[in-house]
């Protein structure tokens, strides 16, 4: 039978009072630190700065190694700027810095770990924005571009794309996170390994690619013209919805003899495409083709839906 083991008075009263100031410990811990950090965030405050950018570029450049908002855009102004809105600590710069090497700018946050709801404005001359090359790279954030400019380059991590005006050439890959496209273009290239791709008012003079390893491709053209140099739509998992450009009408409208050569498949889907469209599939015999423009269209799914059909 196991010793009975007696405790005193006095050690019960000890041992109670040593019981009640750990469990006092234990609940203002929490308070300490939750004290702590609003203390510390009452030393954050608003962050805004604005600085000009060479009127003289012929690329700028922004690349953040953070999460951040960066809108583009053109308007009627005299000069270029980029403006600056975050939040952060009280006592630092905004350090925004504008650096130019040539005829290139290049626009840096170098203490942008220390902001939080990150934000860039970049209002540019229209005039000047159409001879501009934009190379965007971000990590997890977003880029919002409107206006006509000769090239746009944006890659992200994990954010959104969102392009919409005139290029001769954009080019956007995104690791996670969705895309989308709307004006005209003469070579559209666009790749994401999860998200989606879509394009609206779509008017493409050379050629559209369009991947994405998961996620949903959906691609509408306007009759203004035809991508003569095709398009390839691919997805791994995911649906893909073409509608393309009406074959007669945009042939009226451009003056030239084009014909669609469509194929259409899903490894493990349905193929649905428009009943006028169907003498154009790959597997037919091209016998209205003989003295015209072939125009190939691809639109292939492992896993998902696809459909194809004109407006």
């Amino acid at each position: 039978m196991p010793a009975t083991v007696r405790i005193s008075e006095s050690a019960r009263v000890g041992l109670r009072a040593t019981l009640i100031i750990l469990a006092a410990v234990v609940l203002l811990i929490p308070i300490i630190v939750t004290t702590a950090h609003g203390a510390s965030r009452l030393h954050y405050g608003e962050i805004v700065a604005e600085k000009a950018l060479p009127s003289t570029m012929k690329e700028l450049k922004i690349k953040l190694g953070m999460g951040a908002d960066v809108d583009i855009t053109t308007a009627d102004v005299a000069v270029p700027t980029v403006e600056l809105t975050a939040t952060g600590p009280r006592d630092s710069s905004p350090d925004l810095k504008v650096e130019q090497n040539k005829d290139t700018a290049e626009v840096d946050l170098p203490h942008r770990k220390k902001l939080q709801n990150t934000r860039l404005i970049v209002t540019l001359p229209a005039n000047l924005a159409r001879g501009l090359t934009l190379d965007l790279d971000g990590n997890y954030g977003r880029f919002d571009v409107d206006g006509h400019y000769a090239e746009i380059f944006a890659d992200t991590d994990g954010g959104g794309l969102s392009i919409t005006g005139a290029a001769d050439r954009v080019h956007t890959s995104t690791d996670w996170g969705a895309t989308s496209l709307d004006g005209a273009f003469d070579t559209v290239e666009a790749k994401t390994g999860v998200g989606t791709i879509s394009g609206e008012n779509l008017t493409v003079n050379d050629h559209v690619d369009a991947v994405t390893s998961t996620g949903t491709l959906d691609l509408e053209f306007t009759d203004e013209a035809i991508p003569s140099g095709g398009i390839s739509a691919k997805t791994d998992e995911g649906s893909i919805d073409l509608r393309l450009p009406n074959l007669e009408l945009a042939n009226e409208k451009t003056g030239k003899d084009f014909v669609y050569r469509i194929n259409a498949k899903s490894n493990d889907g349905s193929v649905d495409m428009a009943s006028d469209l169907k003498k154009y599939d790959v597997s037919k015999d091209p016998k209205d083709a003989e003295g015209k423009t072939l125009v190939p269209i691809s639109a292939t799914a492992d896993t998902g839906m696809v459909t194809v059909s004109q407006n």
